[in-house]
């Protein structure tokens, strides 16, 4: 009898402990999503094209990401450049403004609010563009941050929009030719060296063409 009483003791000391570990993990890995990452890489070829992320706040509170302001239920794009007049880096929504081609995308509606923290500061420390660490590379980075091992992409080398594009391509659930959101040239601003962002100037998002030569027309930028 006395052995029975301590199997039955046993086995519900290990089912209790179970149940609580069951429910740490869960409560560790439960939480809430804030916001929907969206990766976009439009290329048609060589190395023109640009790849960028978009960002939906899909909670009821205002998030922020490297100083800028998204309000609940609103969509921004943010990538680099670097053949506009401001400056070398990262610039919000001038893709939307300019209503840029958006050619493959996929996207991650699971980022928490600790996501948005981290994707905040990786856009905050990575506000610079190099040929080699051009709009493609920046943009895959950041989205391979939350992306499972099965979803990680990559620009290729040398890195390009369109093998960007290619990469996309290949996840089931990707998208073709997605809309941008609406915005106003007021929320067009560029991530100064100083971390905070800046209203941009006329000639990044108005001017067709740049000093460089470059087309930057529709509908595809330069990323080179």
């Amino acid at each position: 009898m006395l052995r029975k009483l301590l199997i039955f003791a046993t086995v519900v000391c290990l089912i209790t402990a179970s149940f609580f570990a069951v429910k740490t993990l869960s409560a560790r890995g439960a939480a809430p999503h804030v916001a929907t990452l969206t990766l976009v890489s439009a290329g048609n070829g060589g190395t023109r094209g640009h790849a960028f992320l978009m960002v939906t706040n899909t909670s009821k509170s205002g998030l922020v990401i490297a100083g800028y302001s998204l309000e609940p239920g609103k969509t921004m794009t943010v990538g680099t450049f670097g053949n506009k007049s401001d400056g070398k880096g990262v610039y919000f929504n001038l893709e939307a403004y300019r209503k840029m081609s958006t050619g493959n995308s996929i996207a991650n509606p699971s980022l928490s609010a600790g996501d948005v923290k981290t994707l905040s500061k990786y856009v905050t420390e990575h506000s610079y563009w190099t040929c080699p660490e051009n709009c493609s590379v920046w943009a895959s980075r950041a989205w391979n941050l939350f992306a499972d091992t099965k979803k990680q992409l990559s620009p290729g080398y040398p890195a390009t929009p369109t093998k960007l594009k290619g990469s996309i391509g290949k996840l089931s659930g990707y998208e073709e030719n997605i809309k941008l959101p609406k915005v106003k040239k007021s929320d067009v601003m560029y991530l100064g060296t100083d971390g905070k962002p800046t209203a941009a100037d006329a000639k990044t998002i108005n001017v067709s063409s740049t000093g460089s030569g470059l087309l930057d027309s529709l509908p595809f930028a330069v990323c080179f």
